[in-house]
């Protein structure tokens, strides 16, 4: 190795001076690299990040070419849509009392094994014990209109409900094939003198144990678990946790969300109207709607809803892989999800309205997207 001397004068004396010395010559002032030298060095470091960095991307690109490492995707295919809501947003006018028997009827028609139905703000009773005699396929199975007569009789014909529910719900198809198991069916009611309604029609019509009454409000939140209810005449179905001021009949009531009740349980079906407490309902259950294949909820411009933003719920939806409809009087269907409206934000829309959704890929889905094609064709061929 070649060395160049610094002061050449320096090491002259160091040599002849050598023999009579014991000092070590500091090295600052003896030997520096050459130029060329100092080049490869430099060159050295500079390659060395960039070999490992090689070497790292042929390791990753293995495990992937070998199926170790992937990557699910986040979310089912969402298939192409032709939606049109500057035409269709009138419609939604017409979505205060919801015929939605057609789906209910197809959706049946799928089902092989026992369901699960909760059904937050029960009420009267008439749509859970709709869908419980629905998915009853005994010989003798129960029937709705039982319900219907005995709750038109304790309440002699005052109770009929919006819409006239009471009188004009009619009975569903059962499934195409028998179930061996009779549905689990929760009806969740928070107002004592509803309950008490709902205790005494399930012993009138003999209605089985599978059909469960639960004296719950319903919340985002656990937190506080108790909380001021109206309690007014059996059969009201217009009061929610935001109608409790200037009342002198609340009382307290226990306060669960979705997930606490029902978190272990697969749950096929989930219908929601709490008078406005909708919003905060669902916020409460992701993991129960990892399960649900449909689900229904009101929108209007009650209780939470007064400030609450449709569009933060429907993409809160989106994103559980929930595509969601307005659900008209007609019987027909506007899609929401992804084909969103900026006049739906509007205090217009905030009118009483009801929206059905359904899991993505899953037969119910199928169902709908269905029934929402063909009303897009015959739409486009008039």
């Amino acid at each position: 190795m070649m060395w160049t001397l610094r002061a050449r004068g320096r090491r002259k004396e160091r040599i002849n001076n050598f023999d009579n010395s014991t000092s070590v010559v500091p090295c600052s002032e003896t030997l520096v690299p050459t130029t060329r030298q100092e080049k490869k060095f430099r060159f050295l470091i500079a390659i060395v990040p960039v070999y490992l960095v090689w070497l790292t991307y042929q390791s990753f690109s293995k495990l992937e070419n070998n199926s170790i490492i992937q990557q699910p995707p986040l979310h089912k295919t969402i298939p192409p849509l032709s939606c049109f809501p500057q035409k269709e947003r009138a419609k939604i006018a017409k979505s205060n009392c919801p015929n939605n028997d057609e789906w209910l009827r197809r959706f049946s028609q799928e089902v092989t094994t026992k369901q699960t139905i909760v059904v937050v703000g029960c009420n009267k009773g008439v749509d859970a014990v709709r869908l419980f005699a629905q998915y009853d396929t005994r010989p003798s199975p129960f029937r709705l209109k039982d319900w219907q007569d005995e709750l038109s009789k304790l309440t002699k014909g005052r109770v009929r409900g919006a819409c006239n529910q009471v009188f004009n719900t009619a009975e569903l198809s059962k499934p195409t094939k028998p179930i061996n198991e009779l549905p689990d069916v929760y009806c969740i009611e928070p107002m004592p003198a509803n309950v008490q309604l709902l205790k005494r029609l399930t012993k009138e019509t003999n209605l089985p144990p599978q059909f469960r009454i639960m004296p719950y409000a319903i919340s985002g939140s656990r937190w506080p678990t108790q909380i001021s209810f109206p309690n007014a005449t059996p059969g009201t179905e217009n009061l929610g946790l935001a109608h409790t001021a200037g009342r002198s009949d609340n009382v307290n009531v226990t306060v669960h969300t979705i997930d606490e009740l029902f978190q272990t349980s697969k749950v096929d079906m989930l219908l929601i109207d709490t008078e406005g407490n909708d919003p905060l309902a669902l916020l409460g259950a992701p993991v129960v709607l990892q399960t649900v294949s449909y689900l229904e909820f009101e929108n209007h411009g009650v209780g939470e809803w007064k400030t609450f933003k449709l569009r933060t719920i429907i993409d809160y939806l989106d994103n559980l892989d929930f595509d969601c409809w307005w659900t008209l009087n007609n019987g027909g269907l506007v899609r929401i999800t992804r084909c969103w409206h900026e006049d739906y934000a509007g205090n217009a829309f905030k009118t009483w309205s009801n929206i059905g959704c359904a899991k993505r890929n899953d037969r119910r889905w199928e169902v709908m997207n269905e029934l929402w094609n063909q009303q897009q064709e015959a739409n486009h061929n008039e």
